[in-house]
């Protein structure tokens, strides 16, 4: 694998990290069968980590003329980053870097949903604007009738309400409760009641 991180006019200022650079290209290289581990670089304030690792994705989207997406799942875990006294403010330092990519897009996620909220759309916050908001609701009835349908195909309407009203749509509760009459079903051959039963025993 070709080291596609570094735009030529950054390569002619590396100086000492030729070794560095060589791990990373032996990580890659490994990567692609299956193999080696990941990497961790730590060292003092701008003695060279961001320019062996910060906007890689971007910098590889530009040199193979393609685009790169980041997921991140609960963001709002970021902000323990201002704990530490080097940081004091991660938002505005991802907006700083968020500004500079023009190939790179990021997705995130959080269950902390004011967190959240506040993150994105409170007009005072770094990055206000640069992503658009959407909730996601629990399951409809009619979700929920699907869902159940997939995961046990002995339940009647009745059952499946009863499903519906007891989870109120959360697909994590939908799962595990079919996933306990299931088990219920195989130990005891019946359905009747099987609903109510499991939801006391879960």
């Amino acid at each position: 694998m070709e080291l596609y991180i570094y735009p030529t006019s950054r390569k002619k200022l590396f100086t000492n990290r030729e070794h560095l650079r060589s791990e990373i290209k032996i990580s890659l290289n490994q990567l692609e069968k299956g193999r080696g581990r990941h990497l961790c670089f730590c060292g003092l304030r701008k003695i060279g980590k961001t320019e062996l690792v910060f906007g890689l994705l971007e910098s590889v989207a530009i040199e193979k003329k393609t685009f790169a997406v980041v997921f991140i799942d609960e963001f709002q875990e970021i902000l323990q980053l201002n704990n530490f006294r080097q940081i004091k403010n991660i938002i505005a330092l991802f907006r700083a870097n968020l500004q500079k990519q023009n190939r790179t897009r990021y997705i995130i996620a959080g269950s902390a949903t004011r967190i959240l909220e506040n993150i994105i759309c409170d007009a005072a916050s770094p990055i206000f604007g640069h992503f658009t908001l959407r909730h996601i609701e629990p399951f409809t009835k009619e979700d929920t009738f699907e869902f159940t349908d997939k995961l046990i195909k002995r339940l009647t309407d009745m059952d499946k309400y009863m499903v519906y009203k007891l989870t109120g749509g959360h697909p994590y509760y939908i799962y595990s409760l079919c996933n306990r009459m299931e088990i219920m079903y195989e130990r005891y051959g019946r359905m009747e009641e099987m609903v109510q039963k499991t939801n006391y025993q879960s």
